[in-house]
């Protein structure tokens, strides 16, 4: 028998600029407000929490156990156990994730999941420090490439030369993003700044994500459980997959996880493009739900760059206007343990504010992976 797995409570900090107004907050108090406020929202005590996962990338500083910090924080019972996750980008989406299949395996019955981040207060480093150096620099473990040893923005600008992606493309697209939050962003100001990343080229600090804080949170029980407690139910977990191919192309790794969570009876058809079918997060995901792309009413892909929320609606062969309605990362921030569990909050309010139905969220990660999920949405009304 399937476990279905019901969101009763869902919660995000704001997400604050670097050294803006979270700067003050680490990465572990964002984590506990999430927490709290996902616990209010869905009326479960918090005394009757099994288990706790949260997405968290830049740990140095934080101290021992950080989940677990966040957790107590919270006011959870110490008897709870906790666990970090650490999937670069993707880590609070695979939290949920981890936390579902506890549920769906009959090991818990009420599981919090979610992410927190704080790049304001990351440590700086120097692994020379003991043998001494006359020269160095320092630089984020999220923000670099792993196997190539180069900024994860040399690989959007390959990507938007991939996918003939324009600097216009790219600023145009943030304009639209970015309309309910910067509304002195234009196509000109955007224009004068300079490429980051390689001389002449197309990516921007305009068209990347900001280095942000903050946190989210959600609240996972069974159906059973839920019935029993007589909860609200935002959204049900309908399926969920990961997906990776070659480091260097990350940024279209959503296009493969999207899919594995698809009807294969009716399979996505993606632009062949080195076999990206094989591979495809969303693909991946839509497959364990037992649904189509056409299916979906509202997609969030999580804009690391905005040339990663273009390719991935190009692949996927997506409708632009159900892509990130409510503006991405671009537009709001990219706290990197948030992010996965962040655009799952923000789908599950686009969906009840659009009544929209099924949703999906998909994330990808430095070495070239991805995670996505489809959720469904159950009227307010309605209870267990």
């Amino acid at each position: 028998m399937t476990v279905e797995v019901c969101i009763v409570g869902i919660s995000r900090t704001p997400i604050g600029s670097l050294q803006g107004s979270l700067a003050s907050k680490s990465a572990v108090e964002l984590g506990a407000i999430a927490i709290q406020s996902a616990l209010e929202r869905s009326g479960v005590s918090g005394d009757l929490v099994e288990e706790v996962f949260l997405g968290h990338v830049i740990s140095g500083g934080t101290g021992q156990a950080p989940a677990r910090q966040a957790a107590l924080k919270a006011g959870l019972p110490n008897t709870v156990p906790c666990s970090a996750i650490n999937k670069v980008c993707a880590s609070g989406m695979k939290a949920v994730a981890l936390a579902s299949q506890a549920i769906m395996l009959g090991l818990r019955d009420i599981v919090i999941a979610g992410g927190m981040e704080s790049m304001t207060n990351a440590p700086h480093m120097s692994n020379t420090l003991r043998g001494g150096a006359r020269f160095g620099d320092v630089s984020f473990d999220g923000l670099n490439d792993a196997f190539d040893n180069v900024p994860m923005g040399n690989f959007a600008e390959a990507t938007a030369a991939k996918f003939t992606l324009s600097r216009a493309d790219q600023d145009g697209y943030i304009e639209l993003d970015d309309e309910a939050f910067a509304r002195s962003v234009s196509v000109e100001t955007l224009g004068k700044l300079r490429p980051c990343f390689t001389p002449a080229a197309s990516v921007t600090a305009g068209n990347a994500s900001p280095i942000s804080d903050g946190a989210a949170a959600l609240v996972l029980v069974s159906r059973e459980k839920a019935i029993e407690l007589g909860l609200s139910i935002v959204a049900v977990v309908r399926g969920f997959d990961d997906a990776a191919h070659d480091p260097q192309w990350f940024t279209t790794a959503p296009s493969v996880a999207i899919p594995k969570v698809h009807s294969a009876a009716a399979p996505v058809v993606l632009t062949t493009w080195g076999g990206l079918d094989k591979y495809c997060a969303c693909c991946q995901a839509l497959q364990r739900a037992d649904l189509t792309v056409a299916d979906v009413d509202f997609f969030e892909i999580n804009e690391a760059f905005s040339a990663v929320a273009l390719a991935n609606t190009q692949l996927l062969h997506l409708d632009a206007n159900k892509v990130n309605v409510y503006g991405g990362a671009v537009a709001l921030g990219h706290p990197l343990g948030c992010s996965g569990a962040r655009i799952i909050v923000t789908l599950c309010s686009v969906l009840a504010q659009e009544n929209g139905r099924i949703g999906c969220a998909a994330v990808c990660n430095g070495g070239g992976g991805a995670s996505a999920i489809v959720i469904e949405r159950v009227p307010t009304s309605t209870t267990a």
